[in-house]
């Protein structure tokens, strides 16, 4: 009897010895990756820098443990190189994960160990098609955006064109949308759907708040519990005021002449109206100047353009008026009362930002060029 419960003893002290609290291992392998190169781990949703890195033999690796699984970005910096660094995204748990590729290209890219992302790739797999005839239609855009603009003319061929690219990325959307809201109902406490809608409201006035209502009510309470949620909902809430459909957010504003009003008082009713944000100092901005000329003088009946500097300086602001001598309504954006401007209104990252408002002062897209032609050709 002592014999078998010493057995059993030894057995158990085994199989305690054994077993190990669960932890993740994520080993990078990347052909053609210099030495040297600083690798930070970060938690997507929080920024949070989890640990950091060097590379070594096309190498990298980090380990820990995870309360519970996370969207992680891997930076590389890469000093020297027109972008400062490279970002993969992948889900971390606590598993033995592997991730392979080429230095020089993401498509190379395989993640091998994690469920989790072998649902996210299985979506991936759904949406594949449209994503790349999303990417070859923004190509196209791009092209034809370049073309008008360098010879100095905008033709019927142009627009014509334009059209048919604006009314095919609107059924691609619409399609992806589709995709996204069985998705997320098939899997609502899974990380992967929150995801998905993470990242659909990063591409702004893509969905009305009525079909962002749709999605969010697919979310399972789980996941609702998560910290990556609590950033979602900080998306949700900046996403809202500039969804598509939604009322114009007003600001203040100065004329050429130093007189100060409302942006609002722009907005001309039964026209579509273009937000378009700029500044002296941007490049990209200052070279769209040219194509919205263009674009004022064929459509000034139907479409009003409003061009809204964020410039520190206004005596740079009307130099470069006077430089650029641009036909449509020019303004400089003013703090109000409580201190905020027009980029704390509309939350952009970056300029030139163009704004869509039709003539009842809602907002119709985000999109720039392209989606005009659609609109009121």
């Amino acid at each position: 009897m002592i014999k078998n419960i010493l057995v059993i003893a030894v057995i158990l002290l085994g199989m305690t010895a054994c077993k190990q609290d669960p932890a993740y291992k994520l080993t990078a392998c990347i052909n053609g990756m210099p030495d040297g190169l600083k690798v930070v781990l970060r938690d997507d949703a929080t920024r949070q820098v989890l640990d950091s890195t060097r590379t070594k033999d096309g190498k990298f690796e980090f380990s820990g443990k995870l309360e519970m699984p996370i969207r992680a970005g891997i930076d590389i910096e890469t000093p020297g190189e027109m972008f400062s660094g490279k970002l993969y995204l992948l889900f971390l748990e606590n598993a033995d994960i592997q991730m392979q590729a080429d230095w020089n290209s993401y498509k190379t890219l395989r993640i091998k160990g994690s469920k989790l992302q072998d649902l996210y790739d299985s979506y991936s797999a759904l949406s594949k098609s449209l994503d790349k005839q999303l990417a070859e239609l923004e190509e196209k855009e791009y092209m034809l955006y370049g073309q008008y603009l360098d010879n100095g003319s905008l033709k019927e061929e142009h627009i014509k064109a334009g059209i048919e690219i604006a009314e095919k990325q609107e059924q691609i959307q619409t399609e992806l949308y589709r995709i996204d809201q069985k998705f997320i109902k098939e899997h609502p406490n899974s990380l992967v759907s929150l995801t998905i809608l993470q990242d659909k409201l990063r591409s702004r006035s893509v969905l009305t708040n009525i079909e962002l209502d749709k999605l969010l009510q697919e979310i399972g309470e789980e996941v609702k519990s998560t910290s990556a949620y609590k950033k979602v909902e900080k998306l949700v809430k900046e996403y809202r005021a500039t969804a598509k459909g939604e009322k114009f957010m007003d600001f203040r504003v100065m004329d050429i002449d130093g007189k100060e009003g409302m942006f609002s008082d722009y907005i001309q009713p039964g026209k579509l109206n273009m937000l378009e944000c700029w500044a002296s100092w941007c490049g990209f901005c200052r070279r769209e100047i040219p194509h919205l000329k263009l674009v004022h003088q064929k459509y000034v009946k139907d479409l009003n353009i409003i061009a809204i500097s964020i410039d520190a300086n206004a005596d740079e602001w009307r130099r470069a008026m006077k430089e650029d001598n641009a036909p449509y309504i020019q303004l400089l954006a003013l703090k109000d009362s409580d201190g905020k401007n027009i980029g704390d209104y509309y939350d952009f990252s970056g300029i030139p930002y163009t704004l869509l408002i039709d003539g009842d002062g809602k907002i119709l897209t985000d999109k720039a060029e392209v989606m005009l032609w659609i609109c009121y050709c």
